[in-house]
């Protein structure tokens, strides 16, 4: 067997390498390692891993549900996404773009939902693509921003939705206050490159 020699430089490189797989990397910045993340990162992990309609999706039971209403403290709440919620975001989302339900297809991940209780107020994304088969007219429509759905409903009310465009955190900066974004860990300031 032919042992193996690294250099003092390779050493340091291996180990820059393996911390930072130790500690991984996300879209927001590095991500520590943790054994157990705290109750409110494994919820907002749950939700944003959960999909938004789509045949494969994993079933979420949650108690949150269109007439439920979390705790009154003071901070957003992200929420679990329950079912009917995902299947009323994808109707609406399908009604106000006027196509067809079956023309829409949530994309695995990407729901987002929150409670704002000092505003009374529930608030969601999900990203949506066109349904396979369809019509060329029908999939320019999801593009630079369209497959985005962004909503708000106070109380019990209905889903006031809009559509995304491009460049999409502008959008969300503009529909979204900053409390609800931070509680998504999404990024609450556009950059110069965002030009927004």
């Amino acid at each position: 067997m032919r042992a193996v020699r690294f250099a003092p430089r390779m050493a340091v490189l291996l180990g820059l390498l393996t911390a930072t797989g130790v500690t991984g990397c996300s879209a927001h910045g590095p991500v520590a390692a943790t054994a157990s993340p705290p109750a409110s990162s494994t919820a907002a992990a749950s939700a944003a891993a959960v999909a938004t309609g789509t045949a494969s999706a994993p079933a979420v039971t949650s108690s949150a549900t269109s007439s439920a209403t979390p705790s009154a403290s003071g901070a957003v709440q992200n929420l679990l996404v329950s079912a009917a919620v995902r299947g009323e975001l994808l109707a609406d989302y399908a009604a106000y773009r006027k196509i067809p339900a079956s023309d829409v297809q949530g994309v695995p991940g990407s729901v987002y939902y929150a409670y704002q209780p000092s505003a009374g107020t529930y608030w969601a994304m999900a990203s949506y693509e066109p349904a396979s088969g369809d019509s060329l007219s029908v999939e320019v429509g999801f593009q630079d921003g369209g497959g985005d759905g962004l909503y708000k409903r106070t109380g019990n009310g209905a889903w006031q939705v809009s559509q995304g465009s491009a460049p999409e955190i502008c959008t969300e900066l503009r529909f979204f206050p900053q409390q609800v974004l931070a509680a998504w860990s999404l990024p609450t300031s556009a950059t110069p490159a965002s030009m927004c």
